[in-house]
This record gives structure tokens, sequence and C-alpha cells, in this order.
């Protein structure tokens, strides 16, 4: 078996972009593309996500046992996971807003978006870790 990949960037135009890339080439489940901060980072529908340094944006590969049609399974297991590693590491009490925000409060920290991409699920994160400010205009203020 190969062993999985694990790619930093400071800087990348996106984790998903380049995780799909990943998934395509046959990467073994569990690879993760990480990085810093992402020039074209993708939220739902296509919306831009914005990515700007003081954030944690990553894209882990997955291979479960799933069909495309159970993908919204896959994006709430991934939030309580989210949610959980939040509350433990960071002791701040937060809650999921379906179908991909976590919340701390009225404010939003994190977004998580999954596709299905070649056999594969993408399972990106963008969490909040640091940033001092938001562009104006977020439909949910972010924190």
């Amino acid at each position: 078996m190969s062993q999985r990949i694990i790619e930093w960037h400071d800087s990348v135009d996106s984790t998903m972009r380049r995780a799909a890339e990943l998934a395509a080439a046959g990467c073994p489940s569990g690879s993760i593309v990480a990085a810093r901060r992402q020039s074209a980072g993708r939220g739902r529908h296509g919306n831009t996500w914005e990515s700007p340094e003081g954030g944690l944006y990553c894209t882990i590969v997955l291979r479960p046992k799933v069909e495309p049609r159970d993908l919204p399974v896959v994006t709430l297991a991934l939030g309580v996971a989210l949610a959980d590693a939040v509350q433990m590491f960071a002791g701040l009490p937060v809650d999921l807003r379906w179908p991909n925000d976590l919340m701390a409060g009225d404010r939003k920290l994190a977004g998580i978006l999954t596709e299905w991409h070649n056999g594969a699920v993408l399972a990106g994160i963008g969490l909040n870790v640091a940033q001092t400010a938001f562009p104006p205009g977020l439909a949910t203020p972010a924190t």
C-alpha cells in the first residue's frame, strides 16, 4: 500500500484543486493538501472562500465506501469531527449550522466543503484561526 501524501503550502490557489489532482493520480486515502492562505479558495456553489493568512485551509482525500448520493452524510460527519476537535483543543463551545458551517455563537468559525471526484471524496475545511479582519459584506459574520 502506498503512503499517504501530505503537502504543506505557504500559499496555493486552492487546496481543493490540488487535492483533486492528487485524487485523479490515485493518491491514497488520507492524503492532505494544506495551506496558510489560498488565492482562489472556493465555498459551496462555487462561491469565493476568503482565505487570507491567519486561517488553516486543507483538503483531505478520502476513499470511503460510499456513493455520491451519500455526500451529505460525509459532510455532517466531517462537521461533527471538526466541532469535537475545536472543542477539545481550543476549549471553545461550537455548534454546526447545516449544511456546512461551524459556528461560535452567531459567528462563523469554519466552513466545510465536500466534493465527489473520480471515486474519492475531497473534504475541504477552512478554519479561521488568527484572522483579525474580514472582508465587508460576509453574509454570516466571521470570527
